[in-house]
């Protein structure tokens, strides 16, 4: 059995991303700068539980004309779960919550990685966004000065790389 506590000081997160399956980050979609990360797993080789909190507000990141979050926009993800298995790798998201700005979504599922592909099933909701804070963030929407409110339903599923997205 094991129990597992680390905390991080700011690093460059191009070196963490150096260390996960390929396709965790989706192409098109660049990210620079540094994060912090909190987190404790318990268990044994059979199974374990986790929980983390990613700090990510000096993080840039950018897809094309569709997205740029800059550094100092406030972005956190917390995650607590379960590893079901370590051979093959399979993970059960129990919740997620992803802070952006002012605006939050939660969400769960599972994440699998085989030895050629990983793939996810996951499922978040958000309420009430800011369409103005979003737009600060999208070239293609701030020249329209939105305003108002959102909620949505999210479901991705597939490969990390390529997943079937609905919204």
């Amino acid at each position: 059995t094991f129990n597992f506590h680390l905390d991080t000081n700011s690093f460059p997160i191009e070196e963490m991303l150096g260390y996960l399956p390929a396709g965790t980050v989706p192409a098109g979609v660049s990210v620079k700068g540094t994060s912090k990360l909190s987190a404790d797993l318990s268990g044994s080789m059979k199974a374990a539980q986790f929980a983390a909190k990613a700090i990510g507000t000096d993080l840039v990141i950018a897809q094309g004309d569709n997205f740029s979050k800059p550094a100092g926009a406030p972005l956190e993800v917390s995650i607590i779960g379960d590893i079901v298995n370590f051979e093959p790798m399979k993970v059960l998201i129990k919740n997620m919550a992803i802070v952006l700005g002012a605006n939050q979504m939660t969400g769960s599922g599972t994440y699998e990685a085989q030895v050629t592909q990983a793939s996810i099933n996951f499922a978040a909701k958000a309420a009430n966004w800011s369409v103005a804070d979003l737009a600060k963030w999208s070239p293609l929407l701030a020249a329209s000065h939105p305003t108002g409110k959102l909620s949505l339903d999210l479901h991705a599923s597939g490969p990390v790389n390529a997943p079937v997205i609905s919204l």
